[in-house]
């Protein structure tokens, strides 16, 4: 799912890629908590893709959680 994210926000369908990027993002969490590096990845992704249809609001917010997460897991 990632992958096709990734691929419809190359070929220019940011709100195709959102979509799934949120999916990719809901079911990382879900699946492997929401400190495992690749939910952090996935989150990492969808605030580019935020970024990249002008909600910086949004991609800042996201990008400050993946940072705390981060920060909490290196510390453990």
């Amino acid at each position: 799912m990632n992958n096709l994210a990734q691929t419809l926000y190359a070929q220019g369908d940011l709100a195709g890629a959102r979509k799934l990027q949120e999916q990719v993002l809901e079911a990382m969490t879900r699946l492997l908590g929401k400190e495992h590096p690749n939910t952090l990845t996935s989150m990492l992704n969808l605030a580019q893709m935020l970024q990249a249809e002008g909600d910086s609001a949004g991609a800042e917010r996201l990008h400050r959680l993946a940072l705390e997460c981060r920060k909490r897991v290196s510390t453990r």
